[in-house]
């Protein structure tokens, strides 16, 4: 009878104990879950044109490119929108993204949230790690700096074409203060922000740069 009892009583704690791991492991998924998330004051700008202000999921990489998650308090159900549902969403004080088209060399046309960098008479965009300039309203252009093969007596070497360069110099053109310096520019954030900038306060026209901090 003794074993008979310790055996009963070594089976009801195994089960007490599953039913414990059975309960903590929906609990620590959602802290995990909520540990993935860092939900900041921002904003949302639906198709018409009103801004809903909120609490916006501030995330790094890819995602941020392809889908905004929005609370309209911390209380509130998230909703997730995608680049063709609203015009463009945003931080106070820092990143703003607006729903654009793009065209990239050698893929598809797609519709996206591109980082606005820049604001102004030209405007700079980031979409990953791809950058697009735009004058005015004439469309948005990809600045590309491959890498390319030559053979110079012989020996092979690898060169960027610096094709951006060009790119940039048919919108900026009629700033000779910055000529030199578009010569220069390197096609990373911070040398192409710095130019646009330049362009923008030579002409004397709007420059808004986002997260400038």
């Amino acid at each position: 009878p003794k074993v008979k009892l310790r055996e009963e009583r070594i089976r009801h704690n195994n089960y007490r104990m599953k039913r414990l791991i059975l309960l903590i492991i929906p609990i620590c998924l959602a802290e995990f879950s909520f540990s993935q998330t860092d939900y900041r004051k921002g904003f949302v700008i639906t198709n018409a044109r009103d801004t809903l202000f909120g609490l916006v999921d501030y995330r790094e990489g890819v995602k941020s490119y392809r889908s905004c998650n929005y609370k309209s308090s911390k209380t509130q159900n998230l909703v997730t929108y995608e680049p063709n549902n609203i015009i463009g969403y945003g931080f106070e004080n820092d990143k703003l993204f607006q729903s654009r088209e793009i065209l990239i060399k050698d893929q598809p046309s797609q519709v996206v949230f591109l980082e606005v960098i820049v604001r102004g008479l030209v405007s700079l965009y980031k979409f990953e790690d791809i950058f697009f300039i735009e004058k005015g309203n004439d469309g948005l252009k990809q600045l590309i700096n491959e890498t390319e093969e030559v053979f110079v007596d012989g020996k092979r070497l690898l060169k960027n074409t610096n094709h951006h360069i060009g790119t940039i110099n048919m919108l900026v053109f009629d700033c000779a203060e910055i000529s030199t310096k578009v010569q220069k520019t390197e096609l990373n954030e911070k040398s192409l922000t710095n130019l646009i900038e330049d362009y923008n306060r030579c002409k004397g026209g709007p420059n808004i740069t986002f997260k400038a901090k």
